[in-house]
């Protein structure tokens, strides 16, 4: 439990002022520990994670039928 709360996104100024957090949660926890990775790939290009949402709808949609 100190580990988790540790890592909580809401220890962490940047996250707590990001627009993306309701989204990406805080990330992966084992890439802000190990790898020292703090951000989503998307955080500064929304097209691209605007781009994925649409094709995985598309892609759950056409396997629907």
């Amino acid at each position: 439990l100190v580990y988790h709360k540790s890592i909580s996104v809401f220890n962490d100024e940047e996250c707590k002022q990001c627009v993306w957090l309701p989204l990406c949660a805080g990330g992966c926890p084992s890439k802000k520990i190990y790898h020292n990775i703090k951000c989503i790939s998307f955080k500064n290009n929304p097209n691209f994670f605007i781009q994925k949402v649409k094709e995985n709808i598309i892609q759950k949609i056409v396997s629907v039928k």
